[in-house]
């Protein structure tokens, strides 16, 4: 079992390694992928990083534990328009419909309620949402509620949201040091109870099995059936044939279950999960970040590590997550006493 901090660290870099790792073969249309060689000429993460990174600079400016929920998510939706204006990088890397709607709603003045698509069910909610799990790995709740929060402004639907808190709860427990089949049953506790553990849905959206629709029993039978597939006899490519397209929330998350249920190295999961799925990036950088939150950032070969694009970003961004993260439940100091009139 990996410390506290090595496995923060693992979260972080975990993601943006899985998503450097997945990239040149993101467009593949054919399965199982020859996986390049990681190296500096072959590091380049996407917008699954350029929104994870968004989503750790407002935790760290507006951390929702001290302060209100609406303070949170207008610096949340700052940063996001802030993705869609200057990308970490210097460019856009592939990013999504939804991601680049809902932040130009969300600049031109439409409230982060408002500003995501009812019926936007890809996998953008949940590509980003790791760090929340880093942030408050001393908190599951928070790690649940503020994960679900985090999708909104672009995928205002309920299975892309429960896949947004899914991840952040997934990291969050394997940092504390649950075992995996306990981290995955947090997740399973909190979906069937998501009438009163998700802190935001579209209430006006009709519970059903229809596109239009969210359906939570879905996403839930979903995620069972990709560990219980993760734990069988059957080949990789089985969960390719039967999971679906994974550029949708579900069944990308439900491969980031899959392939860290199945394999016990970082390097076998992400290497493995951009392999045999279509929308590598976005599910190596999900299976990346739970792994290296189960393995700790040790367990990420150094290599792929350092020569990952804009390694001392990530490396220093690691560090100001795992710092801020202590504070988590610490109770506020005492204030100091005024002297004597």
């Amino acid at each position: 079992m990996p410390k506290t901090k090595e496995a923060v660290y693992g979260c972080i870099l975990g993601h943006a390694v899985g998503d450097a790792l997945g990239e040149p073969v993101e467009f593949a249309d054919r399965v199982p992928k020859e996986i390049p060689k990681l190296s500096p000429v072959n590091n380049h993460f996407t917008d699954d990083s350029q929104m994870m990174v968004a989503i750790a600079e407002a935790l760290l400016a507006v951390p929702p534990h001290k302060n209100s929920q609406e303070q949170f998510m207008a610096e949340l939706s700052r940063q996001y328009v802030e993705w869609r204006r200057h990308p970490l990088g210097g460019s856009h890397r592939s990013p999504g419909a939804a991601c680049l709607e809902g932040a130009a709603n969300l600049h031109s003045g439409k409230l982060w309620h408002q500003s995501g698509g009812l019926t936007a069910k890809g996998n953008g909610s949940a590509m980003r949402s790791s760090v929340v799990g880093a942030f408050y790995h001393l908190d599951l709740n928070m790690a649940w509620r503020v994960g679900c929060l985090t999708a909104v402004p672009t995928h205002n639907n309920l299975e892309p949201i429960l896949c947004a808190g899914a991840v952040s709860l997934l990291c969050a427990a394997c940092i504390a040091g649950l075992s995996w089949p306990k981290a995955v049953r947090e997740v399973q506790m909190r979906i069937e109870n998501w009438e009163n553990s998700v802190p935001y849905y579209p209430k006006e959206v009709r519970l059903g099995s229809k596109f239009e629709d969210q359906n939570p029993w879905y996403t839930a039978a979903h995620f069972s059936i990709g560990y219980i597939l993760g734990h069988s006899a059957r080949e990789d490519r089985d969960l390719f044939d039967w999971n679906g397209n994974d550029f949708a929330s579900v069944p990308a998350t439900t491969a980031a279950i899959y392939f860290n249920t199945r394999y016990s190295t970082f390097r076998d999961v992400a290497v493995n999960c951009a392999r045999w799925t279509m929308d590598s990036d976005t599910t190596a950088a999900i299976a990346g970040a739970i792994a290296g939150a189960r393995f700790g950032v040790e367990g990420i070969p150094h290599t792929w590590r350092t020569d990952l694009e804009l390694s001392a970003h990530f490396h220093e961004l690691a560090e100001r997550v795992w710092e801020a993260s202590l504070e988590v439940g610490r109770p506020p100091a005492p204030a100091a006493r005024s002297g004597a009139a």
